[in-house]
């Protein structure tokens, strides 16, 4: 186990993160919230009747991932695609509301620009609607995200690409080893959050960071949150990535690495009030692609990591995180 004495959260390491320049490749989504109180039930079927107060819209997805990019100082590029209409729109308000690049969203005809929809009252969830396509993207998509891709490398080289996979369509395996190939011929490492469709696509990745379910999924095995289970299914996993790194986000068990150099576990350090977990895995690979980018070591990543996504768990909905309560949580 890793022990956790003091938080590493600095604003030494901070201006080390500043201006860095984040490449994000994956799916984008809408994270919508409609909020209101129940006072009853319909008459109609035995559901509440939720009397609507208000609704916001976050950027999910890869998007909440350049959200926590930016919050943590340094520069976000998204390359990724969306459908056209009152959805693509709202989505590129959301970018351009959140101070966030919409350069590289490319829009397709006929496509739908998925929307995760939640309903809430008293601070409960009462039903999530998902609008959302999750066949691939037309060739032609797929090209001028290739484009795009040796296009920034070649004039605002990037250090370090984050691949975020949602299995709503974007990433495929072709695209997956074109960005991991063309990006390290480059010099740039290439941090991934895998899902289920594409787990073993990654070949070669600079660090690949599921969640321990992801990684029973993959492997058709239960797998407990203890070191040597966790140890032997990544040794397994291994064979076929060949990644440099490898960090299981563990929930309140904190987070499993292994490197060349090291391997453990490192545990959360403090009691955490789970308001929702919805987004922790976003921080998690935003913290980690930034420590990549500037040589920290994996052990002190992960405890880095733990630190942030527990403060992002605390926050109601996809949230990102804060610098200054990152700083003064000691």
């Amino acid at each position: 186990m890793t022990p956790v004495s003091r938080n590493l959260w600095t604003r030494s390491l901070l201006d080390r993160f500043k201006n860095l320049h984040v490449l994000i490749i994956g799916d984008i989504m809408i994270d919508r919230y409609l909020y209101g109180h129940v006072e009853r039930i319909s008459p109609e079927a035995p559901v509440p009747v939720l009397q609507y107060d208000h609704e916001e819209c976050r950027p999910g997805g890869a998007a909440n991932v350049a959200l926590n990019v930016q919050a943590l100082g340094a520069r976000a590029s998204v390359i990724a695609a969306m459908g056209t209409g009152f959805y693509s729109k709202m989505m590129k308000d959301i970018f351009d509301t959140n101070s966030l690049k919409s350069d590289y969203l490319l829009s397709e005809p006929g496509r739908m620009t998925t929307v995760k929809t939640r309903l809430s009252a008293g601070g409960h969830q009462l039903m999530r609607i998902d609008r959302e396509q999750t066949d691939y993207i037309t060739n032609e998509t797929k090209s001028q995200i290739m484009f795009h891709v040796g296009e920034i490398l070649a004039g605002d080289p990037p250090a370090v690409v984050i691949l975020q996979d949602y299995d709503k369509g974007v990433l495929s395996p072709e695209l997956i080893q074109y960005v991991i190939k063309i990006s390290r011929e480059n010099g740039v490492p290439v941090c991934v959050d895998p899902k289920n469709k594409h787990f073993f696509d990654f070949k070669g990745a600079s660090l690949f960071k599921p969640n321990l379910k992801e990684l029973s999924q993959a492997l058709s095995k239960i797998i407990t949150k203890s070191y040597q289970p966790i140890s032997d299914a990544v040794g397994i996993m291994d064979q076929k990535l060949e990644a440099e790194n490898y960090l299981i986000t563990l929930s309140e068990a904190g987070i499993y690495y292994k490197s060349k150099e090291t391997e453990g576990i490192a545990p959360i350090d403090r009691p955490v009030a789970v308001a929702d977990v919805s987004g922790a895995g976003d921080t998690v690979i935003s913290v980690a692609a930034l420590c990549t980018a500037i040589g920290i070591p994996l052990n002190e990543s992960a405890q880095l990591c733990n630190v942030a996504a527990t403060q992002v768990c605390e926050k109601p909905g996809v949230a990102c995180v804060d610098i200054n309560t990152l700083l003064q949580r000691d």
